[in-house]
């Protein structure tokens, strides 16, 4: 993967990226806490098989998906956080030209920057949630486009973990949400796939639907010093493993065309797409 670039408009900061703010989400369910426990029943001496004591182990905190309809806002924030190296340039629109982080120069090693995730149902005096889950990641990401209308044809979800440190309550009062610029299929303004142009020439219009993803297969965070929380081990730290960057894609072809010798002999290319919504707000992967 090549990278990805992302335009914000004159008035965002140029730390942007490093904040989400408050946006909605179609992932209506809150982050789940597991706590899970250990106990005596495989130990010899008590007289029976059946368990006596209940031990607190770790937290073993679920992925958490942000789901949402594609923003620049959204595949900003996503592509900062999951590959990690990101360069800032012009002074108002921002560009956010983000490539994979090397662990031999990313100056935390193999560790991408982390954030915290504030959830609240009714919050106030008589809040039903209120807390901050502290040292989050994204494990990885999905950006689909489909051959339909509406915000629906191009969305992205963001898989998030944590090391199971959490702030209750948050102490945090979240402002408005923002309003996002977002992106549907109509608005891609450049799509080549494996050097064929798929918004011009003999192959215009046959593009049907893509699926893009990254994944960065955190390695497990539990290690001695990790930190605890209500007496269960936390974990301190996610590790990429061996990233992968997968792309899919749906077309018409025909016998004979380009494409479908493309794709007979396995041959590899490059894929570069292009989301348009105006002069401040565009995606470039």
């Amino acid at each position: 993967m090549g990278g990805a670039s992302a335009s914000r408009p004159p008035s965002e900061p140029p730390t942007w990226w490093r904040r989400c703010g408050v946006h909605t989400n179609l992932n209506t369910k809150p982050w789940a806490k597991v706590p899970v426990n250990e106990d005596d029943r495989a130990e010899v001496g008590k007289g029976h098989e059946f368990p006596t004591q209940l031990f607190k182990s770790h937290y073993n905190m679920p992925t958490f998906e942000i789901s949402k309809y594609a923003s620049s806002e959204i595949l900003a924030w996503a592509m900062s956080f999951s590959l990690g190296n990101v360069v800032l340039s012009g002074t108002g629109p921002y560009v956010y030209v983000i490539t994979p982080a090397l662990g031999a120069t990313n100056p935390t090693g193999l560790e991408l920057p982390y954030f915290s995730f504030v959830q609240q149902i009714r919050p106030g005096g008589s809040a039903v949630l209120d807390e901050m889950l502290v040292g989050c990641a994204v494990k990885g990401w999905k950006l689909s486009i489909k051959n339909s209308p509406g915000r629906a044809s191009a969305t992205c979800s963001v898989e998030c973990v944590t090391t199971g440190m959490y702030t209750s309550p948050s102490g945090i009062t979240l402002p408005a949400a923002a309003t996002p610029h977002e992106f549907n299929a109509g608005m891609i303004t450049a799509l080549t796939f494996n050097g064929v142009n798929y918004l011009s020439g003999g192959s215009a219009k046959q593009f049907l639907s893509m699926d893009a993803s990254w994944e960065n297969n955190f390695r497990p965070g539990f290690f001695p010093g990790s930190g605890s929380q209500d007496g269960y081990q936390i974990q301190g730290r996610f590790e990429w493993g061996d990233r992968t960057f997968t792309v899919q894609f749906v077309v018409r072809v025909q016998s004979g065309s380009t494409e479908y010798a493309s794709l007979i002999a396995l041959t590899t290319g490059t894929a570069t797409f292009t989301m348009t919504r105006d002069a401040n707000n565009s995606f470039r992967c």
